[in-house]
């Protein structure tokens, strides 16, 4: 099967025009991804599995008689990267071409013969839209970003009427003892065939199998050389490794996740990288500018920042300024007031906001300098709807950023954390290096712009009734 399958996958034309050449890592997996009911492979990002998966999914079309292939993940948009993946390779591969016809509008794929009805489709993580269905292979996407089991359940339960197989592809999480993926992974790790050989571990019986390259312990997450076993593939050098751990914009959690393949304890992660990086755009704020000013801070330990935002039909958010902890000395307050007066002359502050907490005389002494100040206390009852706003503001890519490093990391920094009070943002634990300071600026900015629109638009309601009541 091996030999077969390495065959195909060098007629399939790569993104560089190149035919794919499988690793040695695919090699060691494809036999059991093949035989197994269930398969999870779990390998940090960068490592190619989803153009792998991808290879899979075109073998299982054109080998397997009315196929019926599934691709699901959290939600459509990183479902249908695995599907550009495979239509690449069609587009670019004229075997394949003769195959398969793919209709992205409808993110599908179809056998081109009119005796076979297989085919390929894309699910989001609604488990209703899997109710009933049959599938001779099911690819699910990075099973830590979805809210609950039940689409994996879903498939699963759908194999046993025709012998289908469940393929997992993913990262580490963050919740590894509630989550789906979490329990997934800790029940594959006590099966009773079990191999393990540096970073890698293969776990398998009673038909399912684990693959799994991570990093051991936090503690060598800064050993390239231990992170590179971890990285199996050959494209992944330790150069690379090196650029990314030493970036400044490389957030510990993100590195600990998709490069050490560690499991991040504690809370949930608000924003996902990708959907923060969607939302850049090089906009610029010209002088003058009406913006709204978010302000954390804090006189010793932590990180003071002022955050941005640009009041305009889509907000922009950029850095005004961050002032790092000091080991030896507190942050000097005089010159965060004068930054902020200078900001005030420069652009037109509609208003400052801040937790008066501490900071009390100095947004006293902005006020008095001519500077709007507006009391926002960072309590729960008022972080939570201003968080879930942040959130959906990103995900719906109905703000933009100047994609400052600083602020990105503050942001991939954040945990959500909940209670019975609700939900806000915090860090992972309060020893931890990592600063959300600017996060929490912009958080704050966001909300009293949005609280300002509505405004707005209920005076524009206001009005109109009185007008149609004239007339």
């Amino acid at each position: 099967m091996l030999d077969a399958f390495e065959r195909f996958a060098g007629l399939l034309t790569t993104e560089n025009g190149s035919p794919m050449v499988l690793e040695a890592w695919q090699k060691d997996v494809i036999e059991d991804i093949f035989t197994a009911r269930e398969s999870l492979l779990m390998l940090p990002k960068g490592n190619g599995k989803t153009a792998f998966m991808a290879a899979v999914a075109a073998w299982h079309l054109v080998t397997t008689p009315n196929a019926q292939c599934y691709v699901a993940a959290a939600s459509r948009d990183q479902a249908t990267l695995l599907y550009g993946y495979l239509h690449g390779f069609i587009v670019r591969s004229p075997d394949l071409q003769e195959r398969l016809l793919a209709r992205p509008g409808y993110r599908e794929i179809r056998r081109r013969r009119k005796d076979d009805l297989g085919f390929l489709k894309v699910l989001a993580s609604d488990a209703d839209t899997a109710d009933g269905v049959a599938p001779t292979l099911a690819l699910v996407d990075e099973l830590h970003r979805h809210k609950n089991g039940d689409l994996y359940a879903a498939l699963r339960d759908g194999l046993g009427k025709r012998g289908g197989q469940l393929v997992t592809i993913s990262t580490a999480g963050w919740d590894e003892q509630n989550s789906t993926l979490g329990q997934l992974r800790r029940a594959a790790l006590t099966l009773p065939d079990i191999e393990r050989q540096g970073a890698h571990v293969r776990a398998a019986g009673g038909g399912f199998v684990l693959h799994e390259w991570a990093v051991p312990t936090a503690a060598d997450a800064d050993d390239l050389g231990v992170v590179k076993q971890a990285n199996p593939s050959s494209f992944v050098t330790l150069e690379d490794l090196a650029a990314r751990h030493d970036s400044p914009s490389m957030a510990r959690n993100d590195w600990l996740r998709f490069a050490c393949n560690i499991w991040t304890a504690g809370s949930e992660q608000w924003i996902a990288p990708e959907a923060w990086d969607a939302c850049a755009a090089d906009r610029e704020v010209p002088d003058g500018a009406a913006i709204i000013i978010g302000f954390d801070g804090s006189y010793s330990g932590d990180s003071t920042a002022a955050v941005g935002l640009l009041v305009a039909e889509v907000p922009h958010l950029f850095m005004v300024a961050l002032w790092e902890p000091r080991p030896d000395a507190e942050v000097d307050i005089e010159d965060v007031e004068r930054v902020l007066l200078e900001a005030g002359q420069r652009f037109k502050v509609l208003e400052v906001c801040a937790d008066p907490y501490r900071w009390a005389r100095s947004l006293q002494i902005l006020y008095n300098r001519g500077l709007p100040v507006c009391n926002f206390p960072q309590s729960v009852s008022r972080m939570s709807p201003a968080t879930a706003r942040f959130a959906a503001a990103v995900g719906t890519r109905s703000l933009t950023h100047s994609g400052d490093p600083r602020l990105r990391a503050h942001v991939l920094n954040a945990a959500l954390v909940s209670d019975s009070r609700g939900q806000r943002i915090q860090k992972h634990s309060k020893k931890s290096p990592n600063r959300i300071d600017a996060a929490v600026c912009a958080v704050m900015a966001l909300d009293r712009f949005a609280q300002g629109e509505d405004a707005a638009r209920e005076l524009q309601r206001q009005q109109g009734r009185q007008a149609h009541a004239i007339y």
